[in-house]
């Protein structure tokens, strides 16, 4: 699943979306083809992919399906649902293509601020992980002879195990908790 989660990752689907809405806007060839090259890497190859299917007579939705799965991007897919709409009904794909680019900035937007809003939930991850590992070692080497049922004796080996299993299950916890889908 797509995403979007770097900024550079969704500058590129802004940009690659704002050369689709350029795209359907009546427009010459040679105008659509230098709006292809406006676009940044790897758009730019799978819109050039879409022209050269278009001009070899492949429906723009099909050659638009067909880079959607290799892109693997929802926005993209966005973009091919809007072509069909746009051929079946005459819709103005141009301002639904623009209002797509201001709904994936909006996205962009939320993710940020989840991810700002989850710092604390990600750093007591690492903290509920590594603490108990930390003081068992420094226990350890403070007072060796304090840990030393933990390592010699089996119920000091079925405390510690565990022990490791509650570590593991809280960041597993966590992480559920601080993991949200935008």
């Amino acid at each position: 699943m797509f995403d979007g989660g770097s900024s550079a990752c969704g500058r590129r689907s802004q940009t690659s979306l704002r050369t689709t809405s350029r795209f359907s806007r009546p427009r010459s060839a040679p105008d659509t083809a230098s709006s292809a090259d406006d676009a940044a890497e790897p758009s730019k190859s799978e819109f050039r992919r879409v022209l050269a299917d278009e001009q070899l007579g492949v429906p723009l939705e099909d050659a638009l399906r067909v880079t959607v799965r290799r892109m693997a991007n929802r926005d993209l897919d966005q973009v091919a649902v809007i072509v069909v709409l746009q051929r079946d009904a005459g819709a103005n794909s141009a301002e639904v293509l623009d209002q797509i680019v201001d709904n994936i900035r909006s996205r962009q937007e939320i993710r940020r601020l989840i991810r700002v809003l989850t710092a604390q939930g990600r750093m007591a991850k690492w903290i509920v992980s590594l603490l108990p590992v930390a003081l068992l070692l420094a226990i350890s080497l403070i007072n060796p002879g304090y840990m030393r049922p933990m390592w010699h004796e089996t119920v000091g080996h079925l405390f510690l195990a565990l022990a490791a299993v509650m570590v593991v299950a809280g960041s597993i916890v966590i992480g559920r908790i601080i993991d949200i889908d935008v």
